[in-house]
């Protein structure tokens, strides 16, 4: 946590200030598969004063990769981890309030877990063969000088190839 501190502002105008930025290690739902997944939120505001309920800022979720759905009558409003990987559900309360069920991480689960390169760091290989590379010669090779015609029946039982 550093002291990056900013003040947040209550629906009755009262104001208050947070104790700083940091991680904040969640457990969400996964939607997809109904398992409890771990999820990191960086760059997270943090507070524990007088909160009634934890919240997160769908704004800074937003910034961090998180995609919405969102609906004008609540149902099926979800959100997707960066990449997809996780989609929460994401609850319109009768305050209209949209609200992500989390709860926090304690003890040794809460430390952070390992993070994957940026994608711009990583390196990539590729190899990329396309259908037009596997000319009737070509594949006269790779199969081992073998016949014209046993040539054309693998082609004919290849998908993708014609």
């Amino acid at each position: 946590m550093n002291d990056d501190r900013i003040p947040l502002t209550g629906f009755d105008g009262s104001r208050q200030w947070t104790e700083g930025n940091g991680y904040l290690p969640v457990t969400l739902t996964d939607d997809f598969t109904g398992n409890v997944v771990p999820i990191d939120v960086w760059d997270s505001e943090l507070m524990t004063g007088s909160l009634v309920t934890q919240i997160l800022s769908m704004g800074k979720l937003l910034r961090s990769g998180w995609e919405f759905h969102l609906t004008g009558d609540g149902s099926g409003c979800y959100g997707l981890t960066p990449g997809g990987a996780h989609k929460v559900v994401v609850d319109l309360g009768v305050d209209d309030l949209l609200r992500i069920q989390h709860s926090v991480r304690a003890g040794p689960s809460s430390a952070p877990m390992n993070q994957l390169p940026a994608a711009s760091a990583a390196p990539v290989n590729a190899l990329r063969r396309s259908a037009p590379d596997a000319t009737a010669w070509f594949l006269h090779d790779v199969l081992n000088h073998c016949s014209m015609e046993k040539i054309f029946q693998t082609l004919g039982s290849t998908t993708g190839y014609k």
